[in-house]
């Protein structure tokens, strides 16, 4: 079930082109966020239109799990965060997507710029650039590399 108006509707069935789509799945996509809250914030999204995270199916679920472990594997070898974050909210954009948010305690670089997660410990805040495309165009290269190894 597709949504016309919905934003990650158009974005899974490929309507939209993105540079930050990391891997297709079976249910669900992996993309790079647009919005770095910290270094390497991954954005699972659903690819039927719901909203609610009680109403996906038992074989979504399964492959969410799977979806995350293979993530958090990427990234720990990428990056080392100190633990994970997981956000599900739907405010802004009705469509059941999953934020995977890495924590760093300590500052990280990348592509030459500074990462410091300042909230770590608390909830997320927006801490990096926003849409930076030079960003999350290096980030989709070192994490599909990760993928393939």
């Amino acid at each position: 079930m597709e949504k016309d108006d919905c934003v990650f509707c158009k974005l899974v069935s490929n309507r939209i082109d993105y540079y930050g789509n990391i891997k297709n799945y079976k249910y669900w996509r992996v993309i790079i966020s647009r919005e770095q809250h910290t270094l390497s914030t991954l954005i699972i999204l659903l690819k039927r239109h719901l909203i609610r995270f009680s109403s996906i199916d038992e074989s979504e679920l399964l492959e969410l799990n799977k979806i995350q472990k293979e993530m958090e594997n990427v990234l720990d070898n990428l990056f080392k965060p100190n633990l994970y974050n997981y956000l599900q909210c739907g405010n802004a954009t009705n469509h059941l997507h999953i934020h995977l948010i890495p924590r760093y305690k300590e500052e990280r670089i990348f592509a030459k710029k500074r990462f410091t997660d300042q909230a770590y410990g608390d909830s997320v805040k927006e801490t990096t650039d926003i849409e930076n495309p030079i960003i999350i165009k290096l980030l989709k290269k070192n994490i599909t590399r990760q993928l393939s190894i």
